[in-house]
Order: structure tokens, then C-alpha cells, then sequence
């Protein structure tokens, strides 16, 4: 099941408009992810809890980890096109194709990737990444 909501989010002092669909359930989408790909081929993420291993092939439930500087935004964060064009690409960093439930959908701005999902739960597809 999904219904929609407008939410106002604070960004470097300025308000802005995010429409947000939440999805509830057994719905799946498949998105992307940019992970950190390790010299022993473990998968972990870029910011937030970057010591995890992220198995592929395994359906995960997001954990809440507030870190200093950086907004408060629980669950795994994905994309619905792999693309980030605020952050930056390195050898080290993969795409990675995932299925999420339990999400909420971020209309964002291109300039931050366009839409975002938020999602509960979390499953990186085996061995499909792309590499920047």
C-alpha cells in the first residue's frame, strides 16, 4: 500500500519541498546503492556505520545511527537511477543494484540525484555493480 505527503526538510538554510510516497508491505522496488567496495571484495557504506559488511543476497533491516554532521535520515539510503552527481566517484566506490521494501520515496533536486528512497528493509542483487 503507498499514500503520499508533503514534508518540509531544512538544507543549508534554506526551506524546501519534498513530496514523499510512502510504501508499506510487501512492495519491492529495485534501486541503486554506492557502496564502498573493499580490497576483499566486501561491500560496506560510504558514510554512515562504514565498518558494516553488507552480504549480497540478504535481506537486511535498516539500523538508526545518528554520526555528527550529517542529517538525520534513518534507513538505508538508495537511488531510484544510479547517480550522484554530489558525490564524488573514486576506484573504491560501486554501484550496486538492491531491492528495497518498506520505503519512502525523496523527490530530491538533480543537482542530488533526483529521487531518493528511504527503505526499512534492503537486499544488494548478487554480484550486479557497476563501477564509476
Amino acid at each position: 500500500m503507498c499514500f503520499f505527503d508533503i514534508m518540509i526538510t531544512g538544507w543549508t538554510g534554506f526551506v524546501m519541498w519534498c513530496t514523499i510516497t510512502h510504501c508499506e508491505g510487501g512492495e519491492t522496488v529495485k534501486a541503486y546503492k554506492l557502496m564502498k567496495l573493499r580490497k576483499d571484495g566486501s561491500l560496506g557504506p560510504l558514510f554512515i556505520n562504514r565498518r558494516q559488511h553488507v552480504p549480497r543476497g540478504v535481506w537486511l533491516d535498516a539500523e538508526d545511527h545518528p554520526t555528527k554532521g550529517h542529517a538525520h535520515r534513518p534507513g538505508w539510503h538508495v537511488m531510484a537511477k544510479p547517480e550522484t552527481p554530489h558525490l564524488k566517484l573514486s576506484p573504491d566506490r560501486v554501484w550496486v543494484t538492491v531491492e528495497v521494501s518498506n520505503y519512502k520515496e525523496f523527490k530530491r533536486p538533480a543537482s542530488q540525484g533526483g529521487v531518493w528512497y528511504l527503505a526499512e528493509r534492503m537486499k544488494v542483487l548478487p554480484k550486479e555493480y557497476y563501477i564509476d
